[in-house]
């Protein structure tokens, strides 16, 4: 993947407005009700200048999914999953984002838990960690499986973990949860052989 120049100071400032327009026109509709039009008319940017920097709205979806994930400080990088160390160190982080923010985000998964805002976020994820695995493994994964299969698998994970954690009731310790769910990622389970069972 080409690394992309810095946006200018005012094309910045024009993405953060529109990211902000989305992502507070999702708080109180549903993703697939949400125009274009309402986008620009709420961020004050007229439509001919959105069309600079995204074609649509799932472009401009998909870079929010850029920001957030740079802003929190996780990579989507295959090896998230190499070994419980950064399995613990990734999940941590996310899970401390989504604590600090719990209300907010439980919102947005409650309201768009039937549009397509999970199904392009599978779709982002999968697309990130299957170039990440054709980086990192050009022959495929250690364990077998084809590779897109194996970002399809892990990006469900994730989703699938993050969701379960926003719609939990309970107080959970999230020291605890890091630790079982790293506990998936054992070296050896995904990427080593696979172990005799006899």
């Amino acid at each position: 993947m080409t690394e992309q120049p810095t946006p200018s100071l005012s094309a910045q400032r024009t993405m953060v407005l529109l990211r902000g327009s989305l992502f507070t026109l999702m708080l109180n509709r549903p993703f697939e009700k949400i125009s274009l039009a309402d986008i620009c008319r709420h961020a004050m940017v007229p439509r001919s200048t959105f069309y600079r920097y995204f074609s649509d709205k799932y472009d401009l979806l998909n870079h929010s999914f850029d920001i957030f994930a740079e802003e929190i400080g996780i990579s989507l990088d295959i090896r998230i999953i190499a070994d419980r160390e950064q399995t613990s160190a990734f999940f941590l982080t996310l899970f401390t984002f989504l604590q600090k923010n719990k209300a907010t985000y439980r919102r947005l998964m409650i309201s768009h838990h039937q549009d397509s805002v999970f199904e392009s976020l599978q779709h982002y994820l999968d697309s990130r960690l299957y170039e990440s695995i054709l980086s990192v493994f050009p022959d495929g994964p250690p364990n077998g499986l084809p590779a897109r299969m194996f970002s399809k698998i892990i990006a469900s994970f994730i989703i699938a973990v993050g969701k379960s954690y926003l719609e939990s009731d309970e107080d959970v310790d999230i020291s605890l949860l890091v630790d079982k769910i790293s506990l998936c990622a054992n070296e050896g389970f995904l990427f080593g052989p696979v172990p005799n069972r006899n």
